[in-house]
């Protein structure tokens, strides 16, 4: 809750736990905070570090693809949501049918 409030203290607080005892959800927490800053890039990189801890977080790969969109990476979205539906995501379909078909 405190990433929605106020996405710079929770980085201040993130930094350390990051830096100490990295993890999937200490990165995705950091993603958020960093995408509800309008940090979109470095919210991408965040995810990336969560998915090579877990790389089975199917929401990470959804929230992951729709930022990459954003940033004009259609291609790398196309890959997130594939990822995301093969891990039983049910949006990401959608948004496969939506914006990668060819």
């Amino acid at each position: 809750e405190l990433v929605a409030e106020d996405p710079a203290t929770a980085m201040e607080y993130l930094a350390p736990v990051i830096e100490n005892t990295p993890g999937a959800a200490a990165f995705n927490l950091m993603a958020q905070a960093n995408q509800t800053i309008g940090n979109g890039e470095q919210a991408i990189k965040d995810y990336a570090m969560s998915l090579d801890f877990d790389p089975k977080q199917a929401d990470v790969y959804y929230d992951r693809g729709h930022l990459r969109l954003k940033a004009g990476d259609n291609e790398g979205a196309c890959y997130d949501w594939q990822h995301a539906l093969n891990l039983g995501h049910r949006k990401a379909a959608d948004m496969l049918y939506k914006y990668c078909r060819k």
